[in-house]
């Protein structure tokens, strides 16, 4: 488990590291595009996740996987 939160924690600080300002702030410009992220990683996603679980009978360990799964965010590729 340590070993997973150090790999994600190292993997975001890298990818953050190795952008400008100007190449963070150039995809915020397009409005419409954070908007339907935000909508999608935050509302759609964990939406889906919800009627998964209400139509699938999974056990309670799995069922708290999912919901936490479905409420993180998507994390960032590097192109």
């Amino acid at each position: 488990m340590v070993l997973g939160l150090l790999f994600v924690v190292t993997s975001m600080l890298a990818m953050g590291l190795s952008l400008t300002i100007p190449q963070i702030i150039q995809p915020l410009k397009n409005v419409r595009l954070v908007i339907l992220a935000l909508l999608a990683n935050f509302v759609l996603v964990p939406l889906l996740a919800y009627l998964i679980l209400l139509v699938i009978p999974l056990e309670q360990s799995l069922k708290a996987g999912l919901s936490v799964l479905s409420t993180a965010a998507g994390a960032p590729v590097k192109q």
